[in-house]
């Protein structure tokens, strides 16, 4: 089981401050108690364009950790209304089952849009 932690703001800008020492991941790692794997991998994700003078900004790095942890979020299918409608619509008036509908959504559009639990979990009403 893996007890990974993300590392936090105080952390980022400790870094900054060792990489400021010229200190290597490596003793970064160490002196942080984190593996050394991290330390590279907040580096190399986190790396500030080339233009700027610093090669890692822990304010950049938490904006970028935070737009990354918003984009790895599952989206919600049913908040798209026409979608939300159509299923509506053949639950209520045609009485068909969720696989029903996920087949016919295939049929018509030759991807899956939505899935027999996404169906499920909203609990229509009868």
């Amino acid at each position: 089981m893996c007890h990974y932690t993300h590392l936090t703001p105080f952390e980022q800008e400790k870094i900054l401050f060792f990489l400021a020492e010229g200190k290597s991941a490596t003793e970064i790692a160490h002196l942080l108690d984190r593996s050394k794997s991290t330390i590279s991998r907040e580096l190399r994700r986190n790396a500030a364009p080339a233009d700027q003078p610093m090669s890692y900004c822990p304010l950049t790095a938490q904006a970028l950790y935070k737009r990354r942890r918003e984009a790895c979020r599952p989206h919600k299918r049913l908040e798209y209304a026409l979608l939300h409608s159509y299923i509506q619509i053949f639950i209520l008036e045609y009485h068909w089952s969720p696989e029903e509908i996920v087949g016919r959504i295939q049929l018509e559009h030759g991807c899956q849009l939505v899935s027999v639990p996404t169906i499920y979990l909203p609990r229509y009403p009868c």
